[in-house]
């Protein structure tokens, strides 16, 4: 993609425009996806790793200060979204614990709560 065009699409998203964040998932899905199912393994399901990095994609969307390509970026969060594990993901029904921040200091960063405990 253009610099220019993720420009815009990243300011779109910025705005609030759904669309705009649907394109960037219909954009990107395909690499998320690919790279998940490549890192993480059983309980874990490529799906609940893409789902979460497009999550915390949202979120960060304000933080991104277009340093890099925003696919490197995205890149970037589904990596650690997968080698540091999610806090808490509900796969096929049963909660399963991941280790805390606390356990792996150098992916405290990285880690966010998901919901309140």
């Amino acid at each position: 993609m253009p610099a220019t065009d993720e420009r815009d699409l990243v300011a779109r998203c910025r705005r609030g425009e759904d669309a705009a964040f649907r394109e960037l998932v219909d954009m990107y899905s395909p690499m998320v996806f690919a790279l998940a199912s490549r890192l993480v393994r059983p309980p874990l399901r490529p799906e609940d790793v893409a789902q979460e990095a497009f999550l915390r994609v949202h979120r960060g969307l304000a933080l991104f200060r277009g340093d890099s390509a925003l696919g490197t970026w995205i890149y970037r969060i589904v990596s650690n979204v997968a080698f540091c594990g999610i806090t808490s993901a509900c796969v096929s029904g049963v909660v399963i614990r991941w280790r805390s921040a606390a356990e792996m200091p150098h992916c405290a960063a990285l880690i966010q709560p998901l919901g309140t405990k």
